[in-house]
């Protein structure tokens, strides 16, 4: 009931989801139109007061360069007037009114002659200097009047209008800009529209900033007042200093003067304008949106509200309801849905009249199914009974004097039985596979011992039948591993047994290979009839027999697959069948196992016992004799890895846990030390930690981890404990080998203070360290580096390249890089840097070979290092 219920409400979710996925479709789409029409809006009322602004603002420039062109048509005549006779002497005060009205603030002639200057009027205002006399002796004539650019005086910004009389004096006459700044200062629009107008030589005349008009600010270098004092008119835009914005602005030129008149006007104030008329559109249209959604609402509504009845109507029905109809929907229910309601009654009706006899022949089929099973329950347990006595009888019969005959009859009696028995068997251990969940047993399991017996078990029947089988274990397979003996033996006993029976006087190969860390591979493979593909499923199902004709080859339940694919399923492993028909099969059991530190012995693939390695003279190679200490609290490890390092010609010392090893490593100094992880009371890491952190005399000796647990949070784990190294179990004699040469060939490389060393580590830097604080702070801060470089390497080459972007993690590479260079560890620091500039750059993948660099770089410091603090506190 309560599963029709979960049913029914997903069925809800879903059809209300339809509806919503419905509603926001259409939304989406009104949105769409929506944004279209709101930005086709902006840009066509952008682009209208784009060009509405070039126009007005063309005539606004027009109309001041109007006014200041009729200003300075005044100003000439009545500079002509005034001077027309300077020797006519005119009563002092008669033209000040005149003079005053066009900003006049001296007259004077310049006699060169008589080298004299009289003043005809003056407004206080004194005399212009020579360099300026001399200037308007330039672009003065005697036909008419011109005027100077903006000149700066005492008295402010002036202007200056001359020329040459008939005597041929110079009449200068001196205007302030008073009139030209008021004209300037009536033109404003907008929030930071204005006038500027400039002189013929582009020099600032009047502009709202006030600095730019006391200095005369020279504005040329824009290119709108190129164009205007090169006589220009027209519109454009451009970016404005003072505004700090781009303008838009009409600009043209005083034709009698050369000035330069433009009316510019920030471009963000248009679009501004533009934009609150599209707010007034979208307002509108927001509003439509509304009663469209909900429409859509409604009309999303006449699909769901009839798809929720039917609904409904199948939860009530399924869970008992067998009355349960469809009503009738309401007006506006498309047609469709309408004609679906009555073909859905229909079919209940006639569904309701047969479910009472359904439902009777289905209790009766599962009552006979119980029934069926507890009678071969029954059964093959009644039948034990009569078949042990039978055997048994059997068993004792041959202990008596027998004739031959007797004694083969027996035969027949004893193998059929025992057939027999095999039978029942099997049908008690399907029956208790299929009652009740498997609880599994785990124990240590030597798989040595387990699969030699059963290839003891089925070798007289395959020797009889004149075939072969053989049993292979790869390199490196553990042989003591943690699981249910009961189920694994069951496993490979019925493989192996099956292949015996259909493939006899053929070869069967076993082979057993750790596939990876904690999972073993069971392959069994004959060379017989084979099986069909078609019958590849089929033939892990109970009771399945491929050949049940009366002529078939072998004899059997047809329980053994079935019963190996239950036990493989209970190991929660994985099993695979391979065959071509006429070729054999071939069966792969993959199943998790565990492999306890204790038990950690492995095999060869020829033999199974490990050869002697003591003075093997193909082996004994480093002439260096090393102390080396080995610590380990399973027996066998320490006597194998003694065999292995005696074998290579080094003094060896066991410690069978880590107190004992703490002991010894306090008492005597030792060349290197192998060291366990996984024991009690101590473990390997704490150990470590502890010998690095005393003044014992293997505070800096070389430690190197063995352990099967070598991901990277394990390797993490290890290094920053202070090891230098790790040897993953099983450990060959190849591998510790190797280990031994490369620690060999770096304390031959990295002597003192030679070129190697110091491409590696910044000596005098350190031993400036040293000096400053001592051995002991440096050698904490060095350690902390290391063990930093150690977490942050490991970090990028077993974290997801998506974790790269996280801050923490380029700011813990940045603070290595630094504390690297601090310390004086140059190739670590080289290598960090290199890491943060591909971490900016996002190039860097955690199988980069800058990792690798690094990692290699980090144990070359470690090494070098560990000297020459050593070095530095022995001195």
């Amino acid at each position: 009931m309560a599963r029709v219920r979960r049913r029914s409400g997903i069925l809800c979710g879903i059809i209300q989801r339809v509806r919503v996925y419905i509603f926001l479709g259409m939304l989406f789409v009104l949105l769409l139109a929506e944004t279209i029409l709101v930005q086709n809006s902006y840009n066509v009322a952008y682009k209208r007061a784009l060009a509405n602004a070039e126009q007005s603002h063309l005539v606004i420039a027009e109309n001041l360069a109007s006014t200041l062109e009729r200003y300075a048509v005044d100003v000439r005549a009545t500079f002509d007037f005034v001077m027309a006779n300077e020797a006519l002497s005119f009563t002092p005060g008669s033209m000040d009114a005149l003079l005053d009205s066009y900003h006049f603030r001296m007259l004077s002639v310049f006699n060169f002659e008589q080298s004299s200057v009289d003043i005809l009027y003056s407004r206080e205002f004194d005399a212009p200097p020579q360099e300026i006399v001399a200037s308007l002796r330039e672009i003065a004539v005697r036909d008419s009047s011109n005027f100077s650019g903006v000149q700066q005086s005492p008295f402010g910004p002036v202007i200056y209008i001359a020329r040459v009389s008939v005597s041929g004096a110079l009449l200068v006459g001196a205007i302030d800009t008073g009139f030209v700044i008021s004209q300037q200062s009536e033109i404003a629009f907008g929030e930071r529209g204005h006038a500027m107008i400039v002189d013929s030589k582009g020099r600032v005349l009047a502009h709202p900033k006030q600095d730019w008009v006391e200095t005369s600010k020279d504005v040329t270098g824009l290119e709108v007042v190129q164009r205007m004092t090169s006589g220009q008119t027209g519109a454009m835009q451009f970016y404005a200093p003072p505004l700090k914005a781009d303008v838009i602005a009409g600009f043209t030129f005083v034709p009698s003067t050369g000035w330069g008149a433009m009316v510019p006007q920030p471009v963000s104030e248009l679009e501004e304008a533009a934009k609150m008329e599209a707010n007034e559109l979208l307002e509108k249209l927001l509003l439509l949106l509304l009663f469209a959604a909900l429409v859509s609402w409604l009309l999303s509504g006449l699909i769901a509200r009839p798809i929720q009845s039917i609904s409904k109507a199948v939860t009530k029905v399924r869970s008992g309801d067998l009355a349960a109809r469809v009503p009738e929907f309401k007006c506006l229910t498309p047609k469709e849905l309408v004609n679906l309601r009555f073909v859905f009654n229909g079919l209940l009706d006639n569904w309701s009249d047969n479910r009472v006899l359904l439902e009777s022949s289905l209790e009766a089929a599962k009552e006979a199914n119980r029934r069926k099973s507890q009678s071969i329950s029954v059964l093959s347990h009644e039948m034990r009974t009569p078949l042990n006595g039978v055997i048994g009888a059997v068993d004792l019969l041959e202990r008596t004097e027998l004739t031959d005959l007797q004694k083969k009859y027996l035969g027949y009696v004893s193998t059929s039985s025992n057939t027999l028995l095999k039978h029942v068997n099997d049908v008690l251990k399907v029956s208790k596979l299929d009652s009740s969940k498997v609880i599994l047993e785990k124990e240590l399991v030597n798989l040595r011992d387990l699969m030699s017996d059963i290839v003891q078990e089925n070798s007289a029947q395959i020797e009889q039948s004149g075939g072969q089988i053989t049993l292979t274990f790869a390199p490196n397979t553990p042989i003591n591993v943690e699981t249910d003996r009961r189920l694994l033996k069951t496993i490979v006993a019925n493989l192996v047994g099956n292949a015996v029976k259909f493939a006899a006087g053929e070869k069967i190969s076993i082979s057993v290979e750790q596939v990876s860390i904690g999972t073993l591979e069971f392959t069994i493979k004959d060379s017989g009839p084979g099986i069909q593909s078609s019958d590849f499923e089929s033939v892990f199902e109970p009771f399945t027999v491929l050949d049940a004709s009366y002529g078939r080859h072998s004899e059997g339940t047809g329980l053994g697959l079935s019963i190996v694919a239950t036990s493989v399923e209970a190991l929660d492993g994985q099993i695979e069948l391979h065959s071509e028909f006429g070729n054999g099969c071939e069966f792969r059991v993959q199943i998790p196992v565990d492999l306890p530190d204790s038990c950690n012995e492995v095999t060869t693939r020829d033999s199974l016992e490990a050869p002697s390695l003591r003075n093997d003279p193909e082996l004994i190679k480093n002439k260096e004799r090393k102390k080396v200490l080995v610590v380990d609290d399973n027996k066998i490890n320490r006597l194998l890895l003694t065999d292995m390092l005696q074998g290579l010609g080094h003094s060896v010392s066991e410690a069978e846990d880590g107190s004992i090893a703490l002991e010894a490593a306090m008492d005597e100094r030792f060349d290197l030390i192998l060291m366990d992880i996984s024991m009690p009371y101590i473990d390997g890491t704490e150990v470590s930690r502890r010998l690095r952190e005393s003044d014992g005399p293997n505070r800096r000796t070389k430690i190197i981890a063995q352990t099967a647990h070598a991901s990277p949070k394990d390797q993490e784990k290890i290094f920053s404990s202070g090891m230098q190294g790790v040897l993953t179990k099983p450990i060959s004699i190849e591998a510790l080998r190797s280990t031994l040469a490369t620690l060999a060939e770096k304390e031959k490389f990295f002597t003192f203070d030679n070129e190697a060393y110091r491409s590696v580590f910044e000596t005098e830097k350190l031993k400036g360290l040293v000096r400053a604080n001592g051995v002991g702070p440096t050698d904490l801060v060095l350690d902390e580096l290391l063990d930093e470089a150690t977490s942050i390497i490991l970090r990028l080459k077993s974290c997801d390249a998506s974790h790269f972007r996280e801050k923490a993690l380029k700011t813990r590479v940045h603070n290595a890089a630094g504390a690297s260079a601090f310390l004086g560890a140059k190739a670590l620091h080289r290598s960090f840097r290199k890491i943060e500039d591909s971490l900016k750059r996002g190039k860097l993948s955690s199988s980069s070979d800058l990792l690798d660099t690094a990692e290699r770089s980090l144990v070359e410091t470690r090494y070098v290092a560990s000297n020459l603090m050593s070095q530095l506190r022995q001195a």
